[in-house]
């Protein structure tokens, strides 16, 4: 089958905005069942909005949908990792969530922690936890006027949030990270700090 190259494409599609275009509304290319024109250009040529069996919207130049290049959203491709495991993650289920063009999955970790993860990232094995392995016990670790009590399920910016006990009762959620680096030394009560904590 013969496609089109992008020089010819330019070349077509110039010459294209001066002819009238036919209609393709609720004609179906393989999966996909184009809903209406949209106002955007490819090389000239009119993008259409399709929905594709699967449920996802993608917008197609005219020559990709008549010449049979684009039949699908690319859902075709994409593999089932429901049931995989990563690392110490193992793969729920496939969100509707997109990131970069990639499939969210939703994953559960050894630690009992769920967290999303692009496709990309659980195949390259770029993420292989929910990030609990990153993180030192600190329970028992003085940290200025503060102890660290327990881990709490709550998370800052990806960082365990800490049970801690400062010298003067008070009891306080702190983010590993503004433990570790000395940002956060006490519940307040010794001077103000410029990070915020979150009482219990």
């Amino acid at each position: 089958m013969y496609f089109p190259t992008n020089e010819v494409q330019s070349a077509l599609g110039v010459w294209s905005q001066f002819m009238p275009y036919k209609d393709l509304t609720g004609r179906r290319f393989g999966k996909l069942t184009v809903l209406g024109a949209s106002d955007q250009r490819a090389n000239g040529f009119m993008v259409w909005n399709c929905q594709c069996d699967c449920g996802n919207m993608k917008g197609v130049p005219t020559p990709n949908l008549t010449s049979g290049r684009t039949k699908s959203c690319g859902c075709g491709r994409l593999k089932d990792l429901t049931g995989k495991q990563f690392g110490k993650l193992t793969v729920i289920e496939k969100t509707d969530i997109r990131s970069n063009g990639f499939v969210v999955w939703k994953c559960i970790c050894q630690c009992g922690n769920t967290t999303m993860v692009t496709t990309n990232n659980l195949t390259g094995g770029t993420v292989r936890s929910c990030g609990c392995t990153r993180y030192k016990d600190l329970s028992g670790t003085r940290f200025g006027m503060l102890t660290a009590l327990a881990p709490s399920e709550q998370r800052k910016n990806g960082h365990i949030l800490w049970q801690c006990q400062c010298d003067c009762g008070e009891y306080l959620l702190v983010a590993s990270s503004d433990l570790i680096s000395g940002r956060k030394v006490s519940c307040g009560c010794s001077k103000a700090e410029t990070e915020s904590s979150t009482y219990i």
